[in-house]
């Protein structure tokens, strides 16, 4: 799973649907926060809650939640300082579900920052003898060809990958986007990843550039020539929160709540 986004009714909805058992291992892939109406109930979960076969990545949106400067939190909205990203990415609405959660302390508010400054950038996964490297965003075939967003982060350096043509830059595996989609290189493993919903990806323009897409339908599940997997099936638009079940790839899917 992937890109929650607060969504916590549909992620409960999610594992029963899967049937999540302790035998199982499930990995989200980032971005459990922001957009959606239970960011609080959604951490308090990651940070309290969750067995031991859940693994958690670092998405952009943890990534801005470590980078932001609390004083500005702590002030009224129209003092917002433009230049501090979570503010512009539902960072105040995030931070007042948490302040105004019924188990809320402040202890808890600094367990949730050291929790999400331990997630690690990627998983190396072997399912019945394949390899998958999960991701938020996406990987580089080359260094300096991702067109990402930088920030002042503290997730800013080179990663090494087994396989990858190159060095990862930490910032790309969070953010990129369009030079991800459109890379044509040819990858020795899958990857899957979240951060792009696939209902904003411009299949028919990727396929008059020679890509194959296989997609059930919009929002769903996409998967872009044989190796690639995008899993952001945006439930915080109004579409789906998806899973995708590495054994046989067979998908899972719940309906948003949300009317976008």
């Amino acid at each position: 799973m992937s890109d929650i986004h607060g969504c916590f009714i549909e992620f409960n909805k999610m594992l029963k649907l899967i049937d999540f058992q302790e035998s199982d291992e499930l990995y989200i892939l980032g971005d459990i926060f922001d957009r959606g109406p239970a960011s609080a109930e959604m951490l308090w979960w990651a940070t309290k809650q969750v067995p031991a076969n859940v693994h958690f990545l670092l998405g952009n949106h943890e990534d801005m939640m470590l980078a932001a400067d609390y004083n500005y939190y702590n002030r009224d909205r129209i003092k917002l300082r433009l230049s501090d990203s979570w503010a512009s990415n539902y960072g105040f609405e995030t931070l007042a579900q948490i302040r105004n959660f019924d188990k809320y302390n402040e202890k808890w508010e600094q367990e949730i920052l050291d929790w999400v400054d331990c997630l690690p950038l990627f998983y190396d996964v072997q399912v019945n003898g394949r390899r998958f490297i999960l991701v938020h965003a996406g990987l580089q075939s080359e260094v300096g060809l991702s067109s990402y967003f930088t920030m002042n982060s503290k997730k800013d350096y080179l990663i090494n990958i087994e396989g990858c043509p190159c060095k990862q830059e930490s910032q790309a595996l969070l953010w990129d986007r369009n030079t991800w989609i459109v890379d044509k290189y040819e990858w020795p493993f899958d990857i899957v990843c979240g951060h792009t919903p696939t209902c904003g990806i411009p299949f028919e323009v990727l396929r008059e550039f020679g890509f194959e897409i296989e997609q059930a339908s919009e929002g769903k599940i996409a998967h872009i020539g044989a190796r690639k997997h995008f899993i952001d099936c945006g439930v915080h638009k109004g579409y789906y929160l998806g899973c995708l079940r590495l054994d046989d790839m067979k998908e899972f899917y719940v309906k948003s709540l949300i009317d976008d």
